[in-house]
């Protein structure tokens, strides 16, 4: 259940919510974390879209953080073109995905998260020993999303998002 969803169908519901938005005429920007050196930089090959899934953003921004909105320039780019509500979706729900929110409320936007296209993934180094990995990550998951979450944003599913673009 919770390592980027038990039916695999993460990235279908991502693309779908791309694939939504475009219909609607609703920008979609892509982040993506880069560092200088190692598997995170962009010379590493890494950094690109995942496979499968096919979308023209109108921007890519590039972050060194946890949030989206930090040294993006993000931030400014959605408040030049009087966006108020932002869906964010990806993997590290937990971190990336959560910290993005709560940046996002302080900043006065509304935040909606289709749970089903969010991927909640602990790093292993941090896994306490004799703990599951699956186990650790739907612990994880269920906290950020039914617990934490709510009180910042609008958890949903994919289907709702794209029915309410």
């Amino acid at each position: 259940m919770a390592i980027c969803r038990a039916d695999g169908l993460i990235l279908d519901r991502q693309q779908a919510l791309i694939d939504g938005a475009a219909a609607a005429g609703i920008p979609v920007v892509q982040v993506f974390h880069v560092e200088e050196t190692g598997p995170f930089s962009e010379a590493s090959g890494f950094v690109t879209a995942l496979k499968p899934l096919s979308l023209q953003p109108v921007r890519v921004f590039k972050k060194a953080r946890h949030s989206a909105l930090v040294g993006t320039g993000l931030d400014v780019w959605l408040k030049l073109r009087h966006v108020d509500t932002i869906v964010f979706c990806g993997f590290a729900g937990h971190s990336v995905v959560y910290t993005s929110t709560l940046q996002a409320c302080d900043l006065w936007y509304n935040v909606v998260i289709p749970r089903d296209a969010t991927c909640v993934l602990v790093p292993r180094v941090t896994l306490p020993e004799g703990w599951r990995m699956e186990e650790a990550d739907e612990m994880v998951e269920k906290v950020t999303f039914d617990i934490l979450a709510p009180i910042y944003s609008h958890v949903t599913n994919s289907a709702d998002v794209i029915a309410h673009l």
